[in-house]
């Protein structure tokens, strides 16, 4: 009984110091949706139809974050979803917080935002621009492939940040 005491304690340790802490990305998305509310747009429903757009246009299988990790993939294997078609809600709802100056980075204290995944991709991202070895640069892709999880798509910050992100630069654009 003893040695299952403590299996089961190690066991617990190992399983929580796995676990993803979402702290940072809980605080910056509760204040994305208090820059949206100070304009007049509920974020949350915003989201949800950007998500229900894909799901119901097949570009997501399901809501879930393992949904998104596919849809990177496709990305990677040059999948361009038609311009034709958008979600006009989604479209006006951005232009109008990114005209308003919305801006996700503005919920990070200091340097915060270092610790995120966003800024892992965007790091590397900038580095190979910056970088003479181009032809060896991994597409965006590829990159969230490696960096992401399906648990951090199942966190509205992130899939905001993703769709944002792919309604400025599509893959068409290297995305």
């Amino acid at each position: 009984m003893k040695n299952f005491k403590i299996f089961l304690f190690f066991t617990v340790v190992i399983f929580s110091s796995c676990e993803q802490n979402y702290i940072l990305e809980d605080n910056a998305w509760s204040c994305m949706k208090y820059q949206a509310q100070e304009l007049n747009i509920d974020i949350d429903k915003v989201l949800e139809s950007q998500i229900t757009f894909y799901v119901n246009n097949g570009y997501l299988k399901t809501k879930r974050g393992n949904s998104f990790l596919k849809l990177i993939g496709k990305y990677e294997s040059g999948f361009n979803p038609s311009v034709e078609n958008y979600n006009p809600d989604w479209a006006k709802s951005l232009n109008s917080l990114i005209r308003n100056g919305f801006d996700p980075l503005n919920c990070f204290e200091d340097d915060e935002w270092k610790k995120t995944k966003t800024y892992a991709v965007n790091s590397e991202l900038a580095n190979q621009a910056f970088s003479n070895k181009t032809n060896e640069a991994k597409t965006s892709a590829t990159l969230m492939k490696e960096v992401y999880t399906s648990n951090d798509f199942d966190h509205p910050y992130y899939q905001f940040m993703f769709l944002m992100a792919s309604s400025y630069y599509g893959p068409k654009d290297g995305f």
